[in-house]
Order: structure tokens, then C-alpha cells, then sequence
């Protein structure tokens, strides 16, 4: 189907220029709230990937467990 989607990405990833750059040029947006409604909004389909920093450093790639962090991660459930 022909759907819209914007990926967004860690709010920091915005702070190196040329990465910035770039990411835009692709479609990414910051992953802020105000991002979110406002593509939504616009009738625009976003991708989140649930996950990010914390995750990454307590999993390992030897290990078969996944780590799941679930606290301060409860605003991507409202706005769904």
C-alpha cells in the first residue's frame, strides 16, 4: 500500500549536524510528543521503536535473554 511513515529517532541523534541532516533527508523526525501528534495529526503514519539506550547496554549478544525496561516508558501507551 502506499502509506506515509515517518521513523523517529532519539531526540539526541538531532544534535550532530550532518547526521541530522541526513535522517531528515530520509523522512526521521524527533521522537518527542509533540512530534508524534503532530504527524499524526497530519494523517501521517509514525514507526517507534520501543527500546533505546537503556535496553542496549543491558542486553547481550551472547545471551538469549532480552531486556525489557519498562519504567518512564508509559507516554508511547497513551498516545497509542
Amino acid at each position: 500500500p502506499n502509506l506515509k511513515t515517518n521513523s523517529l529517532v532519539a531526540s539526541i541523534i538531532h544534535l550532530v549536524p550532518v547526521m541530522r541532516d541526513v535522517l531528515q533527508w530520509f523522512g526521521c523526525c524527533d521522537v518527542s510528543r509533540h512530534s508524534v501528534l503532530e504527524l499524526i495529526s497530519m494523517g501521517r503514519n509514525v514507526q517507534i521503536v520501543c527500546g533505546g539506550q537503556t535496553e542496549m547496554f543491558e542486553s547481550r549478544s551472547w545471551d538469549d535473554d532480552i531486556a525489557v525496561v519498562r519504567r518512564r516508558r508509559l507516554g508511547v501507551f497513551k498516545i497509542a
